[in-house]
């Protein structure tokens, strides 16, 4: 029943499974034993994590890491944490679900990130959710100071609130600052 002494038993046994008996996935589990029970305890989420990249397990070790960065205090570590996980996930996972709450993770610690815009706005795409592509665009187009990509981000905002949205306002708003540019 006592934690501490349980977390001891999971180390023993981890140790035992990686140094005498060679078997790492009974060490991984004796391992995220130990996590599950003392989230910060280092030689198990250093081991775990090893073990996760050379397994390329990614959505485990996206929950390592999404562990880890939420015990951070809101600010600069924190986010750029987020960003290297929106990436990894967006590389490796590959599902749409997955690395849009990252990415929305990052827009949340800075609303104006590029790298996250572009990304949420690929994602968004694919995944035919124009209402949000049409905010993502939005954000795109006030923070862009090319003026060729400016333009091309308005245009596909005022395509999907004519087409898409049915939302006239918005794609007259889109298109009048794109006549402003051009």
């Amino acid at each position: 029943p006592d934690d501490r002494e349980k977390v001891d038993l999971y180390m023993k046994a981890a140790e035992l499974y990686v140094g005498k008996f060679a078997n790492q996935a009974e060490a991984v589990k004796a391992y995220e034993a130990v996590v599950a029970i003392d989230p910060e305890n280092a030689t198990a989420i250093d081991y775990l994590r090893q073990m996760y990249e050379k397994r390329r397990d990614w959505e485990k070790l996206l929950g390592l890491q999404r562990r880890e960065a939420e015990g951070l205090p809101a600010g600069a570590e924190r986010a750029q944490k987020f960003l290297e996980m929106a990436k990894l996930a967006t590389e490796r996972v590959k599902k749409p679900d997955v690395c849009i709450e990252l990415w929305n993770e990052v827009i949340a610690s800075d609303d104006s990130n590029p790298e996250a815009l572009s990304a949420l706005s690929v994602l968004f795409e694919r995944s035919k959710e124009f209402d949000k592509l049409a905010t993502v665009l939005e954000k795109q187009a006030e923070i862009t100071y090319d003026a060729a990509q400016k333009i091309q981000i308005l245009n596909k905002l005022g395509t999907i609130y004519g087409d898409r949205l049915n939302n006239d306002e918005g794609a007259v708003g889109a298109w009048r600052t794109l006549l402003t540019l051009d």
